[in-house]
């Protein structure tokens, strides 16, 4: 006498059974059979509306919405057992969704939907015999990345399909002291959306002293890291009578001080887009004129955004100007950056 498995109805002859022995290789044909089925795994391109079966399971849907809005409904979980499972993947790049629904009244995680959205979006559906679950596979489109060097009051995009935003921020360097009577100026603030990354401050003038300028710390707004940055170099550094060295800027985060300067020489500009300080004039001794202060590098922010709007507003802060020669100029500090990384 023939039994059946209860999952996949595979039929089970009696050993011992002289009734049933005829019948073997005709069961066993079946069974390959719905075991062909019950174990594959290929490819659908779905381009509309799709009723998920019993019999799709292992297959993975390539959804195409480009055309408008499909809907894919799910398989009856009781008669598509516990464990089945199918994949859905939104092939196309269009503001049209696929939206998911089950069968009848169960819930896909407590919800009475999903939808798929952004191109490459993946997700999996799995069905305990009574309810829906899922599991959110991750796209295979790599980070991209953006670089803001310019703008006040400048408009950045969110590219499309972007679920969350890293957002390294650092403010303008502060600009070197001259030598004799000017300091540098302070570096700007660079903003993104609101969130402030302070600039460093101006490195003093020979007649102050040389003292360096204060590392730029404390922006406004709320945000996951601050890192404030490195103060200018402090006293000038005689290394003989006549051979005055200005002091150099402070590094940011990204590294890219001026140096100071050195015998009589200019202070060199911070490096360009690394908020870092310029570096402080050199004296040429002679006099009692000594060296100047370095400027000060500005702050870092991190931010990590999942949120997210269409567009943010954003300022990159201006470098702080070296101090006017006398004898000697101060190196400009360098302007801020925002580096933003875009996940997918």
């Amino acid at each position: 006498m023939v039994s059946y498995t209860s999952r996949y109805g595979l039929g089970k002859p009696d050993v011992n059974n002289a009734d049933d022995q005829d019948i073997w290789g005709e069961e066993l044909n079946a069974n390959q059979t719905i075991l062909d089925i019950a174990l594959d795994s290929y490819t659908s391109v779905i381009t509309s509306g799709y009723a998920v079966s019993s019999t799709d399971r292992n297959k993975f849907f390539l959804c195409s919405s480009s055309a408008g809005a499909a809907a894919i409904s799910l398989a009856n979980p009781s008669s598509a057992l516990n464990g089945f499972r199918i994949r859905l993947k939104k092939t196309d790049n269009t503001a049209n969704a696929i939206t998911v629904s089950p069968y009848a009244a169960e819930l896909i995680e407590g919800s009475t939907s999903d939808t798929l959205t952004t191109q490459y979006q993946t997700t999996e559906y799995i069905t305990d015999g009574t309810n829906w679950f899922k599991a959110a596979i991750a796209p295979t489109k790599q980070p991209t990345y953006s670089y803001l060097t310019t703008g006040t009051g400048a408009t950045y995009n969110v590219k499309a399909g972007c679920k969350a935003l890293q957002v390294e921020i650092v403010g303008a360097g502060g600009g070197g002291g001259a030598v004799l009577t000017n300091a540098g100026s302070n570096g700007g603030d660079t903003i993104f959306n609101s969130i402030h990354a302070a600039g460093g401050g101006g490195g003093g003038a020979y007649g102050t002293a040389g003292k360096g300028g204060t590392g730029g710390a404390g922006g406004t707004g709320s945000a996951d890291l601050r890192i404030p940055g490195a103060d200018g170099c402090n006293t000038p550094i005689v290394l003989s009578s006549a051979v005055i060295s200005g002091g150099n800027g402070g590094n940011s985060f990204f590294g890219g001080a001026g140096r100071g300067g050195f015998n009589a020489e200019a202070g060199q500009a911070g490096k360009t887009n690394s908020g870092s300080g310029g570096g402080g004039a050199s004296g040429t001794g002679s006099g009692a004129h000594g060296g100047a202060g370095g400027g000060g590098a500005g702050e870092y922010v991190l931010l990590y955004m999942t949120s997210l709007a269409a567009t943010y507003t954003y300022t990159i802060g201006a470098s702080g100007d070296g101090g006017a020669a006398g004898d000697s100029a101060g190196g400009a500090g360098a302007a801020g950056l925002i580096k933003v990384t875009e996940y997918y």
